[in-house]
């Protein structure tokens, strides 16, 4: 049965805090990869794992900001406001109510969060992010926390028209999102996207930085570069594959299809596919060996290898 306790801000002024282990990690992802613009959801999973090989407690509060928070900062160092909803549950006045939650060791708590519900994220630039966990809650600027990894969040100027055709599947009218579907329904998910043209649906389940990184030439430039222009670098990859001016051999449309073989561990997996390909006079047949590795229950299509089998 959970417990519940209540605990009145107005007298906490001061916390006997735990030493917190070391080995307790605070991990965040997105949720779904995806383009982000400033008018749409930002959605983070938030993991708390315990390595260590003790129990680790925890308080959990019904309201989210007393256990977490969000720190987000331009790539000048400014940091972002908290949103004015973060910033009343805080500062009201009021009861809060948490249960205990006790993590064996192995074991992980996740939560899916929103981030503009935490931070005032409503400019388009390159931010740079990471999230505070509160183990005993959060009652003044002296609370006790652990802090997580830091993701970098590219935000779009809000755009209706751009917004709409990256995110709407004109077919059903539902938002197009990555769905943990197995490696071979990534993999015919995305040559029926590339045979209709549909250029949103075929860049879903593609990890383009894994993409980009299967030349040694890119890869060497890559890490000289600044997380702002690696940013900028990935979109001109992305571009250059929607022309079809680079790596063509992925982005040729296929007269017809045959996922032959799928296999695959926890984390990786492999697709081999037979492909045809039009051309005047004949149809050519390649053997392709798609590589996909697995990220927040979701598979990404990162490298993949090209055979000729001749014509017919």
């Amino acid at each position: 049965m959970k417990k519940y306790c209540l605990l009145t801000l107005v007298f906490i002024f001061s916390v006997i805090y735990p030493v917190f282990s070391e080995q307790v990690e605070v991990r965040i992802r997105y949720y779904d990869k995806k383009i982000y613009y400033t008018d749409t959801p930002v959605n983070i999973k938030l993991e708390i794992i315990n390595n260590s090989p003790d129990t680790f407690r925890f308080k959990s509060s019904e309201l989210r900001c007393f256990n977490y928070e969000f720190d987000v900062k331009t790539l000048t160092n400014r940091t972002l406001n908290h949103s004015k909803e973060f910033i009343m549950d805080r500062s009201t006045n009021q009861q809060v109510f948490f249960r205990e939650i006790s993590l064996a060791p192995g074991e992980t708590y996740s939560i899916t969060a929103e981030l503009s519900d935490f931070a005032d994220v409503n400019e388009a630039g390159v931010f740079i992010l990471n999230a505070r966990f509160y183990p005993e809650l959060y009652t003044n600027e002296n609370s006790r926390y652990i802090v997580s990894n830091n993701l970098t969040l590219n935000l779009r100027p809000a755009s209706s028209t751009a917004a709409i055709q990256d995110l709407i599947d004109y077919e059903t009218g539902e938002i197009i999102k990555a769905n943990p579907v197995p490696p071979d329904e990534v993999i015919d998910y995305m040559l029926t996207a590339r045979q209709k043209s549909q250029w949103n649906k075929f860049l879903l389940y593609l990890d383009l930085e894994g993409l980009y990184l299967r030349s040694q030439t890119n890869a060497e430039r890559y890490r000289r570069l600044s997380q702002q222009d690696r940013i900028t670098e990935i979109e001109k990859y992305k571009n250059l594959l929607l022309n079809e001016t680079i790596d063509t051999d992925i982005a040729m449309i296929p007269l017809e299809y045959d996922i032959l073989r799928t296999t695959y561990t926890d984390y990786e997996a492999e697709v081999k596919v037979t492909e045809k390909f039009q051309y005047s006079g004949f149809v050519e047949i390649k053997e392709y060996q798609y590589y996909l590795h697995r990220d927040n229950d979701i598979w990404y299509i990162y490298d993949y290898d090209v055979r000729n089998l001749g014509t017919e």
